[in-house]
């Protein structure tokens, strides 16, 4: 009955030594700078880097909505003698 006893304070401590999230995180991590530095492969290792990472996230996501804002009225014009059928074009 003593080994039954070791035997489980083993697998109980074997299963402590695998750390939690709530381990690995400070309670108070943003949710975002979590999914970065779970999910960036080992390349981001604290929530510093991670918010760097969000804001260079942020200011390109500003960057390519700005380029798309003023870009959207330089179409190329199109000549009313490039049309096969122009009469219908004409009021």
């Amino acid at each position: 009955m003593v080994e039954d006893k070791n035997n489980s304070n083993d697998m109980a401590e074997s299963q402590s030594n695998e750390p939690s999230l709530d381990q690995i995180f400070d309670p108070e991590t943003p949710r975002m700078a979590r999914w970065v530095i779970k999910y960036s492969g080992g390349i981001v290792k604290d929530e510093r880097q991670a918010s760097y990472v969000l804001i260079g996230f942020v200011v390109l996501a500003i960057i390519f909505s700005l380029f798309m804002f003023f870009n959207q009225n330089k179409t190329p014009d199109v000549r009313l003698e490039d049309f096969k059928n122009r009469e219908q074009f004409i009021p």
